[in-house]
Formats: C-alpha cells, sequence, structure tokens
C-alpha cells in the first residue's frame, strides 16, 4: 500500500517501486538509491497501519467476545463450523459496541 500504490498520508502519493515491480526491500531497493529517512518513513507509515490493524482486529474481538466464545465451544464439539453457522450465532449474540 505505501510503497506500490501511494497509500500514505505521510509520504503522499508517491510510487516507491523499481521498474520490474522490485522496489523498497526487494532486490532492486539499492537502484531505487532511497535516502535512509524515506526508508525509515516508510517503516514507520507500514508499522502505523499494521498497529492500527490490529487495534482494529482486537476490536472487533473483544466486541464479539460471546459469539467467538460460543464459535469455539461449536468446534470443540463438531470439530467443523459452516459460514451459515458463524452467521447465524453473530446474529444471535450482541455486539458490546
Amino acid at each position: 500500500m505505501v510503497t506500490e500504490l501511494g497509500m500514505s498520508d505521510k509520504l503522499g502519493p508517491v510510487r516507491y517501486v523499481g521498474p520490474a515491480g522490485l522496489g523498497y526491500l526487494g532486490s532492486q531497493a539499492a537502484a531505487l538509491s532511497l535516502s535512509p529517512e524515506t526508508e525509515r518513513m516508510i517503516d514507520e507509515e507500514i508499522r502505523a497501519i499494521l498497529d492500527q490493524a490490529e487495534k482494529d482486529a482486537m476490536a472487533i474481538l473483544s466486541d464479539n467476545e460471546a459469539a467467538l466464545h460460543e464459535i469455539a465451544r461449536v468446534l470443540q464439539d463438531k470439530e467443523v463450523i459452516s459460514g451459515e453457522m458463524v452467521a447465524r450465532i453473530l446474529a444471535e449474540q450482541p455486539a458490546k459496541s
């Protein structure tokens, strides 16, 4: 997202990928001549995206803890669960939000 598609508020709509599609940490990273500061900013943006995604995932799990426990119970009992069953459990268990 950050290096290939320019999806970063901090770095702007800039593509940090070489002509063969390899960039930043790929084999052509040296050919791109990125400054240490730019590499640090890319690392920070990637870390921020991953940290936010982790927080969002944990909030979803926390908000749906009752459903998560019910799904785990079904899996312990039957060892498999269908998407339909997961949807039904989610519909029956109120989220915390």
